[in-house]
């Protein structure tokens, strides 16, 4: 799959955050959709637009955390999860830890990084055809 085919899905309460994604994925050239509600909407989005990956912030409204969110996406379907996060938390490292197809890395300046997982993402998912 080329990266201009694959969907992103994009959850994070940090607007800031929403802008920087949008803006570092739009110059690689991956059709984003960024949301900014709550993780409800977004397992909605999820069923309704299968997204081929979905990035999102640990901390969502509705007290869903990142935990309670893939095991409830996990309900329907595998859809890889990156977890890009302000807050560290050992907890959800230590429970996403072994679970499959999620990331989890702490929020930093360094763009390419943010790419460097986003792209291993789209490689194990097997979305590089």
């Amino acid at each position: 799959m080329k990266k201009n085919e694959i969907k992103l899905l994009a959850c994070n309460t940090d607007v800031l955050s929403n802008a920087r994604l949008l803006r570092i994925l739009t110059a690689q050239h991956i059709k984003t959709e960024i949301i900014n509600t709550d993780a409800k909407y977004l397992i909605w989005m999820v069923a309704a637009h299968t997204p081929d990956f979905i990035i999102t912030d640990n901390n969502l409204w509705n007290k869903y955390d990142a935990i309670n969110l893939i095991k409830e996406l996990r309900q329907a379907n595998n859809t890889p999860v990156i977890i890009w996060t302000n807050q560290a938390s050992e907890k959800i490292f230590a429970a996403v830890f072994h679970m499959d197809h999620v990331l989890y890395i702490q929020n930093t300046e360094d763009d390419a990084m943010l790419m460097e997982f986003i792209y291993k993402t789209i490689e194990e998912s097997d979305l590089s055809g």
